[in-house]
């Protein structure tokens, strides 16, 4: 997996340098050259970074269910850190990486319980509806063992442990609560509207997301349409 990883960053780092030089004012043909190379460069990735991620998202389940929480954490974050720069891949040359999801795209996402702005989804607008169906993973607001599994009828923790769609952190400080997410997600998919618009709505556990030793992650398939 260690060769995989380094010849996925390979490529994606020398095709984020091909975005980053988009220039205006450049010859046709070299914009054109340019397309064709991306356009493969995401073709030959796509698979790669598919079978990379499942294996990480294995390992760092592994990790989690044998408490050790380090390594874990560390996955987490390269996991983060593929999906941030296949978004830098995708997104039209020249342009930097949204950070919210893109209108209709289903995703699956990967949310830290140690995160006040666990997964950001970004601005919404008032009617807009987001889709929440629970994949995998255990989490806890408090302790050092992942135990919780928020689409559970009966969570260890009750409430505190559910997922939440709240406002962005302020000062570090979780945002107000906006609605928590049932169990039995993966029976039901959630949907919610959003009855007003909001600048900053993230996806976190409920209560003390802003513990930086809570363990664990869980991920869900989203989808947010406007």
């Amino acid at each position: 997996m260690k060769m995989n990883a380094l010849f996925l960053k390979t490529v994606i780092a020398l095709a984020c340098a091909s975005i980053a030089k988009a220039q205006t004012g450049e010859p046709a043909e070299l914009t054109r050259l340019r397309s064709s190379y991306d356009s493969a460069v995401q073709r030959a990735v796509k698979p790669l970074s598919e079978t990379y991620l499942a294996e990480l998202t294995k390992l760092r389940d592994t990790y989690t269910k044998a408490a050790k929480l380090d390594e874990a954490v560390k996955i987490a974050e390269e996991i983060k850190h593929v999906r941030e720069r296949l978004g830098l891949i995708t997104a039209p040359a020249g342009e930097a990486r949204a950070e919210a999801p893109v209108a209709g795209q289903e995703l699956r996402i990967t949310i830290p319980a140690n995160d006040p702005n666990g997964y950001r989804i970004g601005a919404v607008k008032r009617g807009d509806e987001i889709t929440l169906q629970y994949i995998e993973g255990m989490w806890k607001n408090h302790g050092g063992i992942a135990t919780a599994n928020p689409d559970d009828p009966k969570v260890d923790g009750g409430d505190e442990n559910r997922l939440a769609i709240a406002r962005g952190a302020v000062n570090g400080a979780p945002g107000e609560l906006i609605k928590l997410v049932p169990g039995d997600t993966r029976k039901k998919i959630f949907r919610f509207i959003f009855p007003t618009s909001r600048e900053e709505v993230v996806l976190r556990i409920n209560t003390n997301s802003d513990r930086k030793q809570n363990p664990g992650a869980v991920v869900y398939s989203m989808k947010l349409t406007r």
